[in-house]
């Protein structure tokens, strides 16, 4: 009975091999009347197939298991249509989630309309008193930035909503180099808080691209955003965050590096998935509405994790000029 119960566990997969053992062993050592699991049969094709089995002892002699009888039952099918079924299920769960967001960025949007065209009307009044009288001319940038950050924001959540809607990408020639500078000076202050610290090394000449500038800033505040909070909890390694653009034949390429965590085990292959997240107060939606912009765009946007440490995250491009 030994030598058919080894050529027996031989066929079954290799995954599967030690929990069938060790229910065998629990059984034929009296700990278990019978055997009742599902495995995987390597057949002899290749092929692998779901198997439901049932086994008892039906003879024993001084003590010991001399036979054994079983059926098997071919569950792959079954267990096919579940998978498919549950795959079915999580759609309808993330369409639910996504149909919410937007209903969520539509609110947000009226709602945050009304104060930044406040806080606006607000900076332009600073502008035209600052112009007014010359001892106030010191403020003339303060007001100049807190009206252009005051439209950025208001451009960045109609664009957000825009992604839930038919509303078409605002197509205009794009210089990746300025993108990165501009997003360098909106986490600039936050870098510099964290004692991080940002090198650019972009490719003179850079060619332009097409595309929506906010919506591609947007994507690339998004990934040093996630840089920074990979490094955040680091310790004893330079947080060094780089930026690179680069150029060739056909296309221009924006890179992220950090020095943070990385992806753990799971590596990079779910980074984009809606609702996959590893922070503690995510919800999982950052990057896949990152990848999505890009490939509207044409584009296409990926990650790898780093030969020593942290991960980066390559956006690439067809250039237009």
């Amino acid at each position: 009975m030994a030598d058919r119960l080894d050529a027996w566990q031989l066929l079954v997969h290799p995954e599967d091999r030690d929990d069938v053992s060790a229910r065998l062993a629990s059984m034929l050592s009296g700990d278990g009347s019978h055997l009742d699991t599902e495995l995987r049969l390597v057949h002899k094709d290749g092929s692998i197939r779901w198997i439901a089995s049932k086994g008892a002892i039906t003879e024993m002699v001084n003590g010991i298991a001399v036979r054994l009888a079983g059926t098997y039952t071919d569950v792959t099918e079954r267990r096919e249509n579940v998978r498919l079924l549950r795959e079915a299920n999580d759609a309808v769960v993330r369409m639910n989630r996504i149909g919410a967001i937007a209903e969520m960025s539509a609110s947000i949007s009226h709602e945050l309309n009304q104060p930044l065209t406040a806080i606006s009307a607000t900076a332009m009044t600073g502008l035209q008193w600052a112009e007014a009288d010359p001892a106030a001319r010191r403020f003339l940038a303060l007001f100049k930035d807190v009206l252009n950050d005051s439209h950025r924001a208001n451009h960045v959540i109609q664009r957000t909503r825009g992604m839930f809607t038919n509303q078409p990408t605002q197509s205009t020639d794009v210089a990746l180099n300025d993108v990165v500078r501009n997003t360098v000076d909106v986490v600039g202050p936050r870098v510099r808080e964290l004692r991080m610290r940002i090198l650019i090394d972009l490719a003179p000449d850079l060619p332009s691209v097409r595309g929506d500038a906010v919506q591609l800033q947007q994507v690339l505040l998004n990934l040093i955003n996630n840089a920074i909070d990979a490094m955040r909890t680091t310790s004893g390694s330079p947080r060094l965050l780089t930026i690179r653009t680069r150029r060739s034949k056909r296309h221009v390429s924006v890179s992220v590096r950090d020095q943070g965590h990385g992806f753990g085990a799971d590596g990079p292959a779910h980074v984009f998935d809606r609702f996959y997240t590893t922070k503690s107060d995510g919800i999982g939606m950052g990057l896949a509405i990152c990848r999505s912009i890009v490939q509207t765009h044409g584009g296409r946007l990926w990650a790898v994790a780093n030969v020593d440490q942290g991960a980066t995250f390559r956006l690439k491009k067809k250039k237009y000029s």
